[in-house]
């Protein structure tokens, strides 16, 4: 399940900074800029988020230079509201 995903830390704020993009997508440099991880940790965060159709990675150069760009998919989003709104009841049967 895809929400599960989502469990991890790391994996919710690269797709919590999708979601919060007016586009939906980020440049990979910008991504780690504000996640902190190294290039490895995210690659393999991403890796697993789009071998689970959360988000589409596509890659192309600017002159020579080598640029990765991270969309974030419908069922991305899907999977984060239904993140959030998991949260959202487990807080409520605390606060009952």
């Amino acid at each position: 399940m895809e929400i599960d995903l989502l469990r991890e830390r790391n994996r919710l704020a690269v797709v919590s900074l999708l979601a919060g993009s007016i586009t939906g997508s980020l440049p990979f440099t910008d991504i780690q800029e504000k996640t902190g991880l190294t290039s490895g940790n995210l690659s393999s965060h991403l890796r697993m988020l789009e071998t689970h159709g959360l988000v589409r990675i596509e890659k192309s150069f600017s002159g020579r230079k080598p640029c990765t760009t991270v969309f974030l998919k419908e069922r991305g989003r899907e999977a984060l509201e239904d993140f959030v709104t998991e949260m959202e009841r487990f807080i409520a049967t605390y606060r009952s």
